[in-house]
């Protein structure tokens, strides 16, 4: 439900607050350029760039989420170091692709974990 905050002013002026969670986290919508569909967006941009601000109009929570998981996978098959800039480089171009462009196709020698 509601969250309650407590008001750090005198006691006269205070009121208790009650925040709306779920009415916050669902007021940024978007409609997923990876997923095709209105669904909730992030709740702020993933960094301070054009594309950061591109990724937070365009990219549900969903998407950014699978992004995640297809990073990871991108990291350990590629031995990417996301300190050294060509790294960087090649992470901002797996991800343009992934979130906008023909989508992103693992590695050809990636084996899928079992499960």
């Amino acid at each position: 439900m509601g969250e309650t905050v407590a008001c750090a002013l005198a006691p006269s002026a205070c009121a208790i607050i009650f925040v709306e969670t779920t009415e916050f986290m669902s007021e940024h919508k978007v409609f997923c350029a990876k997923l095709k569909q209105e669904l909730p967006g992030l709740e702020e941009a993933p960094f301070d760039s054009e594309l950061g601000q591109k990724i937070y109009n365009q990219v549900s929570q969903q998407a950014w989420g699978q992004w995640t998981e297809y990073c990871k996978m991108l990291l350990n098959e590629y031995r990417l170091n996301p300190a050294r800039k060509q790294d960087q480089e090649v992470i901002v171009k797996q991800m343009e692709q992934f979130f906008f462009g023909e989508g992103a196709a693992p590695p050809a020698q990636y084996v899928p974990p079992a499960h």
